[in-house]
């Protein structure tokens, strides 16, 4: 018997990494251009192992948080009426380095959302 074997898009599950000390809330950032960009994890798993290699710590507070589109784009919301960063950075996925990039925060969820109805 032959096993039909089907091509899979990588699973995504949108993760940030944020702390939060007194009076704000700080967010794992690259720079990109010369600006400032939201890093964007496929996994919790993802985010963690992104925040070891970068240096951020449990210990000071930082946490990987899974967020789905409409919680992503209130977070994007919520920078931007703090001055934080306008673009995100997909990091590549762990499965695919070929899978990441740069976009405007409207232009991810809508990404988002596009595959959900997908689905």
């Amino acid at each position: 018997m032959e096993i039909a074997q089907t091509e899979r898009e990588p699973v995504m599950w949108p993760t940030i990494v944020r702390r939060v000390v007194p009076g704000a809330i700080q967010t794992m950032e690259r720079r990109v251009d010369d600006q400032r960009a939201l890093c964007v994890f496929w996994s919790v798993e993802h985010a963690e192992q992104g925040m070891r290699e970068a240096g951020y710590s449990v210990e000071e507070g930082w946490k990987a948080i899974e967020r789905d589109h409409e919680e992503l784009a209130r977070v994007f919301d919520l920078l931007a009426m703090i001055s934080g960063p306008q673009l995100m950075v997909l990091e590549p996925s762990p499965d695919d380095p070929d899978l990441g990039g740069v976009f405007e925060p409207a232009e991810f969820i809508a990404m988002l959302e596009r595959s959900l109805e997908d689905s």
